[in-house]
């Protein structure tokens, strides 16, 4: 997902949906930030975790 100075970005945690030719399926996403040659770069991970009584 390519940005520009100043852009944020919020991704899904575990995968991504894909089309491909027989349907939709999930493809693993890597975490992780890529190597910044100049400036400085800010990161934060959040967790969202499911409460036990929502998924009753």
């Amino acid at each position: 997902m390519p940005l520009k100075k100043g852009d944020a970005a919020v991704s899904a945690v575990n995968a991504r949906p894909v089309r491909g030719v027989r349907g939709d399926y999930q493809v693993k996403l890597n975490h992780g930030v890529s190597k910044l040659y100049q400036g400085r770069r800010h990161t934060v991970g959040v967790i969202f975790h499911t409460r036990p009584e929502c998924l009753k």
